[in-house]
């Protein structure tokens, strides 16, 4: 898979920042600074990962997206050129205060490539709380694990009933739905 897809799959469902670092081969043991070292590829990161289409409807965590941009700013060091939107944007994301009175601006949003078809891709995106005591706004890691699961495996569940306890935002459900096409679901 190319490494900007990966690194942008990686992004929107928010997957732990170094994750979406080392997608582009940034981190790790044979870590390599090539693929964003030109001021086109931070252009490319800035465009096609952070402010993509579906990252700026549906924006992940200002505070997650902060951190992924200090690994990469800490990490091109005073060895590269660095875009200035991409500085601009680290200190906006540094500079603003999180909501923190549990209003609904405390929740971000996670979203996942269902299908990809040519040029055309499929998402769903779920809005959840940004802290974990919020038990019934937020989707746990079986979740995911399901999800890909069912999408991987569509023919188990299509013109079944399926009955989804405990769904919390629904991930599961909305996967099932959209890819399986069971005959009843009920969350």
């Amino acid at each position: 898979m190319d490494p900007w897809q990966l690194c942008r799959r990686r992004y929107l469902r928010m997957a732990p920042s170094n994750e979406v670092v080392s997608a582009l081969g940034i981190l790790g043991p044979t870590s390599s600074l090539d693929i964003i070292a030109s001021l086109e590829s931070q252009q490319k990161l800035l465009d096609y990962v952070l402010r993509n289409p579906i990252s700026t409807r549906f924006p992940p965590s200002p505070k997650y997206t902060s951190r992924i941009l200090k690994l990469i700013l800490d990490a091109l060091g005073s060895k590269f050129e660095v875009l200035e939107e991409l500085m601009e944007l680290y200190f906006e994301l540094s500079a603003a205060k999180p909501a923190s009175d549990g209003s609904i601006r405390d929740l971000v949003h996670k979203s996942w490539l269902l299908a990809q078809k040519g040029d055309k891709e499929e998402f769903v995106t779920i809005r959840m709380a940004s802290q974990l005591d919020t038990v019934g706004l937020t989707s746990w890691q079986a979740g995911y694990m399901l999800a890909e699961y069912i999408a991987a495996n569509t023919e188990f569940f299509e013109n079944k009933n399926c009955l989804e306890l405990g769904s919390g935002v629904g991930l599961t459900g909305i996967v099932l739905a959209k890819l399986a096409r069971p005959s009843r679901l009920c969350l």
